[in-house]
């Protein structure tokens, strides 16, 4: 398989980080933030504990751990490390409405967004992730693991910055195979679909992922203007798996 990724696992917290270094370039951003409708399903009462938590990685890894197929655009300022929530004493279970309603009441600057496949969380302020995850992409039919679909995706999107070799994750010691989300196969079926449904499609077939798209700042070369930048990373129930795919890009004078 293709030497341009590689993971490496690391303990820290009680959390697992994964590293992927690809390739990266840009594209143009707008704000699209439609409605949604948010589900019933019945979750641990622990990952309403992680909604309420600071930042947004402990809710997103929670999510992750049960299994609910989500999404996340973060904005500059947050971690998406997975953070930690407590430990929660209660065994009931709860509804992702009452955990979506409790993390949008202690992070008002976020809103949900709509899709068919997944609970698209998305902030409220314009980030340069806007306009790429309302792209349309060409109609096609992906059918791989979930981390080769998602390189797909990353060469659909930017195919000038995204290495042609298929991607390879080489793991350190301490994995567990069957902690391991980001192997499913997946059938993606894009018609005039969003990069945002073709994210959402992903994990809504491989149960244990959430995607992660992040808003992030980097300093200009020689004295250059700074750039934002829209990177992919995911979580794969409690790991935190950062690629360096970069979907958007602008210079901060411009935005």
């Amino acid at each position: 398989m293709g030497s341009h990724m590689a993971a490496r696992m690391c303990r820290s917290l009680g959390n697992s980080v994964i590293a992927l270094w690809l390739s990266m370039a840009g594209l143009p951003f707008a704000q699209t933030l439609p409605l949604a409708t948010i589900p019933s399903t019945q979750v641990d009462h622990g990952v309403f504990v992680a909604a309420g938590a600071p930042g947004v990685g402990a809710f997103a890894s929670a999510l992750a751990s049960a299994s609910i197929p989500a999404g996340f655009v973060v904005s500059s300022e947050e971690s998406v490390l997975p953070g930690t929530a407590g430990a929660s004493q209660d065994a009931s279970q709860v509804s992702v409405r009452m955990a979506v309603d409790h993390f949008l009441r202690k992070h008002t600057d976020y809103a949900i967004a709509r899709s068919d496949w997944a609970l698209v969380v998305r902030p409220r302020a314009q980030t340069v992730c806007d306009a790429v995850l309302g792209r349309l992409l060409p109609d096609a039919t992906i059918s791989d693991p979930a981390y080769v679909a998602l390189w797909r995706l990353a060469r659909t999107v930017n195919p000038d910055g995204t290495p042609a070799a298929a991607p390879s994750v080489v793991c350190g010691s301490g994995c567990d195979a069957a902690e391991q989300h980001h192997d499913s196969h997946v059938t993606l079926t894009l018609s005039r679909s969003s990069l945002q449904e073709a994210l959402s499609q992903v994990v809504s077939q491989a149960p244990g992922l959430v995607w992660v798209l992040r808003d992030e700042r980097r300093a200009g070369q020689t004295g250059g203007a700074a750039v934002r930048i829209c990177r992919l990373s995911y979580f794969d129930g409690n790991r935190s798996i950062a690629t360096s795919y970069v979907f958007a890009s602008v210079s901060e004078g411009r935005r």
